[in-house]
């Protein structure tokens, strides 16, 4: 992505899971942008608790899901 970025001029977002050694797991908002005439800028936003929030919400509807469509009956 970096090297895009560098090669084209056009600024990226995107976003990138993160973990290390050391146990430390994260969702990261990431943006890169040329700075001429060869580098790049790159700020960060940790967004792991909205990140995780979407997750949850996601494996619930996923979860109901399941359950509506294997159910012989309507649920009210």
């Amino acid at each position: 992505v970096y090297a895009r970025v560098t090669n084209t001029g056009e600024p990226e977002r995107f976003l990138q899971y993160y973990t290390d050694a050391n146990g430390f797991m994260g969702w990261f908002e990431v943006s890169a942008v040329r700075q001429e005439p060869d580098g790049v800028v790159i700020t960060f936003s940790n967004v792991t608790e909205s990140k995780q929030a979407e997750l949850n919400a996601r494996t619930a509807a996923d979860s109901l899901q399941s359950i509506m469509d294997s159910s012989p009956a309507a649920i009210m």
